[in-house]
């Protein structure tokens, strides 16, 4: 629905086209003798999370420090991950200890992605961030913790969501919406809330559900193993644990930059370590081929970042558009596109016959690979950790990090001598990446799943 009208009143709080969506009629259920809506402050305590001090020390990849710090991004195959989080400081968890979860509460994001639901489904020391609201359960006489969380992630939940979220630039849904304006909807037996009708059904969702759970956990280790085959084949270290978080240096007069970034001493130790394996500079395979889109017509084919598959190195789809927002460079098949944002995504992919002459986001730089070079091995061996490691160290900018065209032909990749290593080590990536195109056809959409549960059981 693009467009529609309303009749309005001096008692309307809002009178935004999202608020009023008619969509939202499928929230118009009336209580009846079989059901109530509640709003989920009446059965669970809403809460927030805490920002980290500004002065705070944040260890990605656990090295230092071990109490993980959970952020909307840690929500994943809607549990929590606490192994892949953030780390904190004893010192800093002192001071934020009283926002933490625990076994059996519901996470919803409200701050950039709206609504993504996760449940805590262990214990654990930690802490959250304040994009992050916290459902905890009053008493479970009323309401089932997996009621709740099953419940989050239904659309009668997420139309909701949306719904009352608001901002521009940065969307935000407000605690005090999810306490008192959003609603849960509880079966009743003689009025009275039937805790063994939420039994049943969490019992019914579950049967389904978790093995989608345990396919999404055997999905997402395929493609982590997939992404770090090359380096797990090559016995290459991982060298993320030599960069160092404070340190006291002395620049030279030839240093041609000054930031703790680019002079880290992890990042010397890690340039040191490319000088006793193979490698190639990508200035030696690789060459720039940034031609901008000029021609006038009536629709184009964009590729975004958004498009790009991080997980496989491959164009998902594009978007139509009829005007062109800002300059596009011009996709060729076989070449290379590597994302200046986004670098720790794997925003990395190689240009099919299908994607050949579309436009590409004026945020992609684009590469032919050279000849008497191959052009599967370059895209793998640019998907891993260790050409990230050295982005990472070679970031420029302040709100936004990036890399740019000199960073990228001055990175060193892994390319063995050998040709049959080589040609070992494509034939396996692609026999990965079948398996796990294959294993994610058999993944469902959980909020289809479970909204046609809660349908069905309420006959709504």
């Amino acid at each position: 629905m693009i467009s529609f009208s309303i009749q309005l009143n001096d008692s309307l709080k809002r009178i935004d086209c999202k608020f009023f969506n008619p969509q939202e009629k499928i929230l118009n259920i009336n209580d009846s003798e079989f059901y109530i809506f509640k709003p989920f402050g009446d059965l669970a305590y809403v809460n927030g999370g805490k920002r980290l001090s500004k002065d705070a020390i944040v260890d990605k990849n656990g090295s230092i420090y071990s109490l993980p710090y959970i952020r909307g991004e840690d929500i994943n195959n809607e549990l929590i991950d606490f192994d892949n989080a953030v780390k904190i400081s004893d010192e800093e968890y002192l001071k934020i200890m009283k926002y933490s979860l625990i076994k059996g509460d519901v996470c919803v994001t409200n701050v950039g992605t709206i609504g993504a639901a996760g449940f805590v489904s262990e214990k654990q020391e930690n802490s959250f961030s304040e994009n992050i609201a916290r459902l905890r359960v009053k008493s479970t006489e009323l309401l089932l913790p997996e009621y709740l969380f099953y419940f989050c992630l239904s659309k009668y939940a997420k139309i909701q969501f949306d719904r009352f979220f608001v901002g521009s630039l940065q969307y935000k849904l407000s605690l005090d919406s999810i306490r008192n304006e959003c609603k849960i909807i509880l079966p009743i037996t003689n009025g009275k809330i039937d805790l063994t009708k939420q039994k049943a059904l969490v019992k019914d969702v579950n049967n389904i559900v978790n093995n989608q759970f345990v396919l999404k956990k055997k999905l997402r280790k395929a493609i982590f193993d997939n992404n770090n085959f090359i380096e797990k084949t090559l016995n290459i270290l991982d060298c993320s644990k030599s960069k160092k978080t404070k340190y006291i240096s002395k620049f030279s007069s030839d240093s041609t930059r000054l930031d703790a970034l680019n002079n880290n001493p992890g990042y010397i130790a890690l340039k040191n370590y490319l000088e006793t394996i193979e490698t190639i500079s990508l200035k030696k395979c690789l060459k720039p081929n940034t031609t901008r889109e000029k021609s006038h017509k009536d629709f184009y084919e964009v590729v975004d970042l958004a498009n790009i598959d991080d997980d496989l190195g491959e164009i998902r789809n594009s978007k139509t558009v009829t005007k062109l927002d800002s300059d596009k460079i011009i996709l060729n098949t076989n070449n290379i596109v590597i994302s200046k944002l986004q670098t720790d995504k794997l925003k990395v992919a190689l240009v099919d016959e299908y994607n050949n002459m579309k436009c590409g986001s004026s945020e992609l730089l684009q590469f032919e690979v050279l000849p008497m070079f191959d052009k599967k091995f370059i895209l793998y061996a640019l998907r891993t950790q260790i050409v990230k490691q050295q982005w990472e160290y070679s970031l420029t900018g302040s709100s936004r990090m990036r890399i740019n065209e000199d960073i990228i032909l001055n990175t060193k990749i892994i390319y063995p001598k050998d040709e049959n290593i080589r040609n070992y080590i494509v034939m396996n990536i692609d026999k990965n990446i079948c398996k796990i195109k294959q294993l994610s056809t058999e993944i469902k959409d959980i909020v289809t799943i479970v909204s046609d549960i809660f349908k069905n059981f309420f006959n709504i």
